[in-house]
């Protein structure tokens, strides 16, 4: 048995592979209690010498499961992926190297071909101010799964005044979660009859809307309904929680 137990996440939980043959059962959408009984099983199994696979994935997030899945679907049978956290939350829902890998056990992996997907780390410091305004009642982030229920109770509390969304520079994780909040909230507020008292502000790196033209054609006609005031070529650099003002900067 060559062990590829590394826990994975949404409705799925891979146990192992098993003369090639990948076994799983159906697990909950979010925590998964695999790790510790994957340790023991290195440590009974004596695994800590070096293991091989044809393709070996780093990273056990949907990118990761994602392609594990469809290679299995195309036929390929020895792949191991390999995933540090013992917990995945399936983030959609929070909106909508050389020749081997060295694990935390002192094991080591080689590989034919390798995936390398270990997902993106927040870096909230690169605004200043940010990492504090996420912790204050003035700000809050979808890119955070203990953030998101705030994000809630925020748009239902306000009433009147402004809402500033914001896209973030660099690589993010989805670039689209900034715009689909703001639909949602604008929804909201005037589901409430709050809208017409709220101004809804839109920053936005990019020229238009969507990449693809019809698409950021039926977006414009969503900002235009729903009263949303767009930045396009800007991003937010400076927030100051305690006086509840965003610095926009025009790229």
């Amino acid at each position: 048995m060559v062990l590829s137990v590394y826990p994975m996440g949404y409705r799925m939980r891979l146990e192992y592979v098993e003369q090639g043959r990948l076994r799983s059962r159906s697990g909950r959408s979010c925590a998964s209690p695999l790790w510790a009984w994957g340790q023991r099983l290195i440590q009974r199994k004596g695994l800590r010498i070096g293991i091989h696979h044809e393709i070996l994935i780093l990273g056990g997030g949907n990118a990761g499961v994602g392609v594990a899945a469809r290679l299995r679907h195309s036929g390929r049978t020895d792949i191991g992926l390999i995933e540090p956290s013992g917990v995945h939350c399936y983030q959609p829902l929070w909106t909508l190297v050389g020749g081997g890998v060295v694990l935390a056990s002192g094991g080591t992996v080689t590989y034919d071909y390798l995936v390398v997907s270990p997902g993106i780390q927040l870096d909230w410091d690169k605004v200043p101010g940010m990492a504090w305004a996420i912790e204050s009642p003035a700000a809050s982030s979808n890119y955070r799964y203990d953030l998101a229920p705030k994000t809630w109770d925020m748009i239902k509390n306000l009433t009147s005044g402004t809402a500033v969304f914001t896209q973030p520079s660099g690589p993010i994780k989805c670039a689209g979660a900034p715009q689909m909040i703001a639909y949602l909230a604008a929804d909201f507020w005037r589901s409430q009859g709050e809208l017409e008292d709220t101004r809804v502000v839109l920053v936005l790196l990019t020229p238009v809307m969507f990449g693809v033209k019809v698409f950021s054609d039926g977006l414009d006609r969503v900002v235009a309904d729903d009263g949303i005031e767009v930045r396009f070529h800007s991003e937010m650099v400076e927030v100051d929680h305690s006086s509840r003002t965003a610095v926009i900067a025009d790229n």
